[in-house]
């Protein structure tokens, strides 16, 4: 369907002769339809939209076939009515743009929506394909088999690597402290943006399959707002909720544990109603790799203790800024930054045949772990 807005140069030509307009001589931008294949509610939604602006349009075309009216043939004597229809003139002008830069807005918005339809939709066929069968990593298979034959073993000296971790991370902790103080984005290479910047003990809280219902939605602006959904992910964390949500639909939904490198290969805890299992890289990525993720870091309880002041102050100074929810988590919206405090946390029953939850990594000795500082996680997928 073509624009129907009429440009006034052709009208002032005759009307204001001696005043120069730099509106084109186009016909406008074209309002695209909306595609029928699009989810119901999203495509009356868009509908509703579109046939507001077309609407607009029309009001718009009847107001200056009246200004062409009067104003399509002026004596050029008549000065009172020169200026008159000029200033008229300069008033639609901006009409004019106003109506195509909303219809801009319309078509650009509308071509997101239908391209994430269109990847979701490529995504499910995907992933209902056969998979194929995965090939388990010989690290991955060692790392299990000392989980299964020694597990009170293997948990002591992961819960070491977790104590000497906090300690090699002080300086990551420091930068969150001044990024909270700045109210900024950390230093980029204090940012989590590849798994291999993970340390041991991290908790990775991985959110729903489809956290914001659905593509389109998200991109029509109704989705829940990441800053909201880390501060929730948090409350979980604190709460022993994330430990104990696996197959359960929630701000998070499931926690795994990052447990070491070897030799290149990262390993990651899982437990899922299955049980417990260790995962290397690729397999972590195959199954929660399209997710939106977030790295829980513990803390020494005197680093932790520096990051709740300072978020926390910072809630109280600046509201705008900063959100302060409850007693156990606190956020900075600006930089990306919420924290958690897990004292007394008591993770309940436990997941799977082991006796041994991501919760167990953490320091019962009350050096580390009481404290997480939480960040987005943004990763890219493994090589092939």
């Amino acid at each position: 369907m073509h624009c129907r807005v009429t440009t006034l140069a052709a009208a002032l030509a005759a009307a204001v002769p001696l005043v120069l307009f730099a509106q084109s001589d186009s016909t406008g931008t074209r309002v695209l339809p909306v595609p029928a294949t699009l989810e119901p509610t999203v495509r009356a939604s868009l509908n509703r939209e579109r046939e507001r602006l077309l609407t607009l349009v029309d009001s718009l075309n009847v107001t200056l076939t009246r200004f062409n009216a009067r104003c399509g043939a002026i004596d050029p004597r008549d000065g009172a009515k020169m200026a008159s229809c000029q200033a008229e003139s300069n008033s639609l002008d901006a009409a004019i743009a106003d109506v195509e830069t909303r219809k801009v807005l319309f078509n650009a918005r509308l071509t997101t929506v239908v391209d994430s339809a269109r990847a979701a939709a490529a995504a499910q066929r995907v992933a209902r394909a056969e998979p194929p069968t995965p090939t388990v990593d010989p690290a991955a298979q060692a790392e299990q088999h000392a989980l299964e034959t020694n597990p009170k073993g293997w948990l002591a000296q992961r819960a070491t690597a977790v104590r000497a971790a906090v300690v090699a991370n002080a300086q990551w902790t420091k930068a969150l402290v001044a990024a909270i103080r700045e109210g900024g984005a950390p230093e980029p290479r204090y940012q989590i943006t590849r798994l291999s910047a993970l340390s041991a003990g991290d908790v990775i809280l991985v959110a729903p399959e489809d956290p914001r219902r659905s593509v389109a939605d998200a991109a029509l602006g109704g989705a829940i707002q990441k800053a909201d959904l880390l501060v929730r992910s948090a409350s979980d964390l604190a709460s022993g909720r994330a430990f104990q949500s696996a197959q359960r639909v929630a701000p998070v939904s499931h926690a795994l544990t990052f447990v070491r490198s070897v030799q290149g290969k990262l390993l990651f805890l899982d437990h899922t109603s299955e049980g417990s299992r260790v995962l290397d890289e690729r397999e972590f990525l195959r199954h929660y790799g399209a997710r939106e993720m977030y790295v829980a870091r513990p803390e020494a309880v005197v680093d932790g203790r520096v990051l709740w002041t300072e978020a926390r102050r910072a809630a109280v100074l600046h509201r705008s800024d900063y959100g302060l929810f409850g007693s156990d988590v606190v956020c900075s919206e600006r930089a990306g930054i919420a924290v958690a405090r897990a004292a007394g946390l008591a993770l309940g029953d436990r997941l799977g045949p082991v006796d041994i939850t991501p919760g167990d990594f953490f320091d019962r000795t009350g050096n580390a772990g009481k404290h997480f500082a939480i960040t987005r996680l943004r990763i890219t997928p493994a090589k092939e």
